[in-house]
């Protein structure tokens, strides 16, 4: 897993930012109650402005994996509402792939695909 975000130009920033901080917390690189890089620094730190990195933290937010505090400070959510919220689109995707007729060979054949490319 990469340790660096590498931005792709004329590209979507925030997804970009919500898909490398998601899969940095899937795959254990923070731990429930690290504490993500702030707003200001990754804006800085690649020279862009503050609204796609928001939109991509309340993203996370929005699923579960973080906490955006008061103060300011963004924190990892504890790992069982993580692996809740995979569970929960994993059963979403799959139902979706059986309702297209997908077979369970090509789910499994999707499954092995998609874990190749991320681990």
């Amino acid at each position: 897993m990469n340790s660096e975000l590498h931005i792709k130009p004329g590209k979507d920033l925030a997804p970009q930012i919500y898909e490398f901080y998601r899969n940095k917390i899937c795959f254990g690189d923070y731990k429930p109650g690290d504490k993500l890089p702030s707003y200001k620094s990754l804006a800085e730190k690649y020279a862009v402005s503050y609204s796609p990195i928001k939109t991509a933290y309340q993203s996370l937010e929005r699923e579960g994996y973080i906490h955006l505090s008061t103060k300011g400070s963004i924190v990892i959510e504890q790992p069982k509402t993580v692996k809740e919220n995979i569970a929960s689109k994993l059963d979403e995707i799959l139902q979706t792939a059986l309702d297209f007729g997908a077979a369970k060979e090509d789910i499994v054949e999707a499954i092995d695909f998609i874990m190749e490319k991320y681990c």
